[in-house]
């Protein structure tokens, strides 16, 4: 039989550890969010913020745009599989909403929602294109050699919408394939070709 000190020696240091534990999940938590949420600060600005506004009369109302935009740049950076896994990993994590501006004390957006608003993105491709061209202006000021030697890549780039579905919400995509090392692996999307700079490894 352990001795009564014993037990609490080690549950003490149990406690200490889960406490250490704790503190530093919170911490990596808080730098992870400040760090997703620079980074998608740093692909907007107030025109976007207002050719946004202008496509709004697609969307159900009492939804903003910008947290749904702010939605969409998060499952692209954390590589989501699909719509239902973006309202999954929002629902699970209030850190994911707040970086997304939705309001706390309402429900989220459902996927008719987000679907609604992806294709009058694809609707409106202007802003978007604009929002880039800009992106790379400003890689172009801060790596001066940016472009100079580039590699030609193709990736597939996965498509919000249901293949399963009768009418589909993006008629344009189709099913894609990628080799494997072992296999072909099939995608529903569409594949993009890119031009990536050899030195930063940019697209």
């Amino acid at each position: 039989m352990n001795h009564p000190a014993t037990l609490n020696y080690t549950e003490d240091v149990k406690s200490r550890q889960n406490s250490v534990n704790q503190s530093y999940q919170k911490i990596n938590g808080e730098a992870i969010t400040r760090e997703l949420k620079t980074t998608i600060d740093s692909l907007l600005d107030n025109q976007f913020y207002r050719d946004l506004q202008r496509i709004k009369r697609h969307i159900r109302a009492g939804y903003l745009m910008e947290p749904l935009w702010r939605a969409y740049m998060l499952s692209f950076i954390l590589d989501m599989d699909c719509t239902n896994d973006l309202i999954r990993r929002l629902e699970e994590s209030p850190n994911f909403v707040e970086i997304c501006g939705f309001d706390m004390d309402k429900a989220l957006p459902s996927r008719w929602t987000f679907d609604r608003f992806i294709i009058s993105l694809a609707e409106h491709l202007g802003p978007v294109e604009r929002l880039l061209d800009r992106a790379i202006d400003q890689l172009h000021q801060k790596l001066p050699e940016f472009g100079f030697t580039v590699a030609v890549d193709s990736t597939p780039v996965r498509s919000h919408s249901n293949p399963e579905k009768k009418v589909k919400s993006d008629p344009e995509a189709n099913f894609i394939v990628k080799e494997g090392v072992i296999r072909k692996i099939w995608k529903w999307g569409y594949k993009l070709h890119l031009l990536t700079d050899t030195t930063w490894e940019l697209p």
